[in-house]
């Protein structure tokens, strides 16, 4: 197959419209929803809140049975994967897998190739990554199960650069480029595009590779009450807030030594 322009991140497709890490992307974002399935049936029958409580016995308020807006991200789930799975069996003659959504993600997985070659490859890649990152942050996954965040491409050989969550609080002021003879390949907007991008208070607080965590939760939600940090906007039902504010709060935090 001749060499094509990859849809999503427009770097060189060698044996397919989208490209080998495009594909990696995918195939992560579909071994996440298997992981977190079975949180997210959890948090949908509310039972990731139960507790002894502390009102000495006496009769609360009886919260909703189940959890709504759980109940939205697993049907949007089932919407989006079982639509692409069927749009794959149509186009391709493929025999569809059982209804189960792990099951449907590990079809999915073993036929990646389709996709990469099914000319709404592209849509099927940003669709998938949206289901996975709604049921991430609607369970409130562990930071340390968060997966790394495509933050542009390298200039010099199109691979795609990701990091952590919690790298974004830090500086990046240069990436190296792994087939540029340990070059460093300088992308003097990306610190800017970054600032601009919204975040949640999970990935905001999310710990490191070493445990460390750059800022904790109690820190956060007091800017938020402060009036320190402000919502600009919402990502899958959940407040989110300008990366740049939040690193600015961080580095006035650092220079008074709190």
């Amino acid at each position: 197959m001749s060499k094509s322009q990859c849809p999503i991140c427009y770097a060189t497709s060698h044996d397919a419209l989208m490209c080998a890490e495009c594909q990696a992307t995918l195939v992560a974002d579909l071994a996440s929803i298997v992981d977190l399935w079975s949180d997210l049936k959890v948090t949908l029958a509310r039972q990731d809140r139960l507790g002894s409580g502390g009102n000495g016995g006496r009769k609360t308020e009886e919260p909703a049975p189940i959890n709504l807006h759980a109940l939205e991200v697993q049907q949007d789930a089932e919407t989006c994967l079982v639509g692409w799975t069927r749009v794959l069996c149509e186009d391709f003659g493929l025999e569809p897998p059982s209804r189960d959504i792990r099951a449907i993600c590990s079809w999915l997985t073993g036929h990646v190739g389709y996709i990469r070659r099914h000319e709404a490859c592209a849509d099927m890649w940003v669709e998938i990554g949206e289901t996975a990152r709604a049921i991430r942050r609607t369970v409130d996954a562990p930071p340390e199960r968060l997966t790394p965040i495509s933050v542009g491409v390298c200039p010099h050989c199109g691979e795609r650069w990701t990091v952590r969550p919690e790298q974004l609080l830090e500086d990046i002021p240069a990436v190296v480029c792994p087939r540029d003879d340990g070059t460093k390949a300088k992308m003097h907007n990306l610190r800017t595009i970054l600032d601009e991008r919204l975040i949640t208070e999970t990935e905001a607080c999310a710990r490191s590779m070493d445990g460390r965590r750059i800022v904790k939760n109690q820190t956060f939600e007091s800017w938020v009450n402060r009036g320190k940090l402000i919502e600009r906007g919402k990502l899958d039902g959940k407040p989110a807030y300008r990366l740049g504010e939040v690193r600015f709060l961080i580095a006035t935090r650092r220079r008074k030594g709190a």
